[in-house]
C-alpha cells in the first residue's frame, strides 16, 4: 500500500471562482490553488490569472504553474497551480 505524503505547504480555503476561459477554482492558499479546467491542461505551462478571492477583495493578477493534474474514470479532470509571481 502507498503512503500519501502531504506536500502542502499552507492551510487551503474551500472557494468557488471562475477563471473565464480557465475554470473552477476549488480551493486556495498562499501558495496555489485546486482548479477544476473547462480544457485539458499540461503539467508545466504558466497561465495568466486574474480573479478576486472574495467578494470586494481587489483584483489579483499573477501567473500560476500547472504543476499536477490528474483525470480518473467518471470524474473530472482536475489541476493544481502553482503561484509564481504573487
Amino acid at each position: 500500500m502507498s503512503e500519501f505524503k502531504e506536500r502542502r505547504r499552507s492551510p487551503r480555503i474551500e472557494v468557488s471562482i471562475k477563471l473565464p476561459g480557465l475554470g473552477q477554482v476549488q480551493n486556495i492558499s498562499a501558495d496555489g490553488m485546486w482548479l477544476l479546467p473547462e480544457n485539458p491542461v499540461s503539467i508545466g505551462p504558466l497561465l495568466d490569472l486574474e480573479f478576486r478571492p472574495f467578494a470586494g477583495a481587489p483584483l489579483i493578477k499573477c501567473k500560476g504553474e500547472v504543476v499536477w493534474h490528474l483525470k480518473m474514470a467518471g470524474t473530472p479532470t482536475t489541476a493544481g497551480l502553482k503561484f509564481v509571481d504573487l
